[in-house]
């Protein structure tokens, strides 16, 4: 066998490469009587609804215009001889909390700022049983990533205990997860994941995980099937379309005892396709903050998803491994790194415009464990899954 140095070759590299940088704003449009802020970059388009909810309404890749989010729409049914009936179609991507099914979301949001410049941002503002919510939502110029920053701030006299939730429903998710169907827990042993029940306080889960083979049953009537992951997140990929959406947290947040939000089989429920990360319980003394930062990523031109770092991700595809830029990035230099801890080899990659592709000539067998990035300015680590073959929730 050759050794490893002589199978990663510089990149082929996509058009997106050399395409300009693109002008930001932030703009309102009223839509269905309410008052949207949206915000551009030039690749991403995002509304947000500040009076219902602060729901992150709408995401729009600009360049293949590829709706990523679906629309939570309101519609009016009527019966002969009925009066009419509203029901809420769920959509987009909104703050939940767990373990209260007459009062589980954000009440009495607002709009806080809306600021326009090279890094637009909104800032809303909400409240969850005395609990304020302030979500802030920001695209970074030359960029695939959303990013978003929610502080939880105890406003009562008492101590609060909570469970953060993050609930989006992407609009492309129609085929498969880009997650691993043997998921597990971080520096602990293999873990089975199974049904939860709707107990308060504990994310539902009826019983703790136990040591096992970690695979994913998906044929499960539990209405709540969560899963606990290797990587801090998960995805939803369209084979067709070759695009991913995803949803970064960090791990610490989903510690202890927090877990991702998988599917349900029935084909009548929209939340099937949904990216849920429910995040571990936590306490707040009165007057106390916690924060949780989190990104959605969107990735044109991408199959599998194994691997992402802030400025990367890594997806397989028939042709084998390809690194994808999330931002505009600078020349690098990259270690690859193998299961045992040991630099296999070094290659380079040109500077790269978001959304383009450098192709690895690696062969599975001699998949790394890490790439290490540095450039002139600083240094990342993309950690990469074994490549199994996702599960299917058609």
């Amino acid at each position: 066998m050759r050794p490893l140095t002589c199978l990663l070759v510089p990149a082929v590299v996509s058009a997106l490469s050399i395409q300009l940088a693109a002008q930001s704003s932030v703009s309102r449009q009223t839509i269905d009587g309410q008052e949207w802020i949206i915000l551009d970059n030039g690749l991403l388009r995002l509304a947000v609804n500040p009076a219902d909810r602060a729901r992150l309404e709408a995401l729009r890749y600009l360049p293949g215009a590829v709706e990523l989010v679906k629309r939570n729409r309101v519609v009016h049914e009527r019966e002969p001889l009925l009066p009419p009936r509203r029901q809420e179609i769920p959509g987009g991507a909104e703050d939940h909390f767990w373990g209260n099914v007459v009062q589980w979301k954000v009440d009495n949001t607002r709009l806080v700022r809306a600021v326009d410049g090279p890094s637009p941002l909104v800032e809303t503002e909400g409240d969850h049983r005395g609990v304020v919510v302030r979500r802030t939502i920001a695209l970074q110029p030359d960029s695939l990533v959303v990013d978003i920053h929610v502080a939880l701030t105890n406003a009562t006299a008492k101590a609060v205990t909570h469970s953060y939730w993050f609930h989006a429903l992407p609009e492309i998710s129609r085929r498969d997860w880009a997650q691993q169907a043997d998921w597990r827990l971080p520096d602990e042993p293999e873990r089975t994941v199974v049904a939860v029940t709707d107990t308060p306080g504990l994310l539902g889960r009826g019983e703790l995980l136990a040591a096992g083979k970690g695979v994913v049953d998906m044929e499960t009537s539990s209405y709540n099937t969560f899963f606990a992951p290797s990587q801090p997140w998960m995805s939803k990929w369209d084979r067709g379309l070759g695009f991913n959406l995803a949803v970064a947290f960090r791990m610490e947040d989903l510690l202890p005892e927090g877990l991702l939000f998988a599917n349900r089989t029935h084909d009548d429920w929209p939340g099937k396709n949904s990216l849920e990360v429910v995040f571990g319980t936590r306490t707040l003394p009165p007057g106390s903050t916690h924060e949780y930062p989190l990104r959605i990523i969107a990735l044109p031109e991408s199959g599998l998803l194994l691997g992402l770092s802030p400025s990367w991700a890594v997806t397989r595809e028939a042709s084998g491994l390809n690194l994808h830029a999330l931002r505009r990035n600078p020349a690098s230099t990259v270690e690859v790194v193998d299961r045992s801890g040991r630099t296999a080899s070094r290659f380079s990659v040109l500077a790269l415009a978001p959304g383009a592709r450098h192709t690895l000539d690696l062969p599975e067998q001699s998949m790394p464990a890490q790439l290490q990035f540095t450039t002139s300015q600083d240094s990342e680590t993309l950690a990469i899954m074994p490549p199994h073959e996702p599960f299917h929730t058609n």
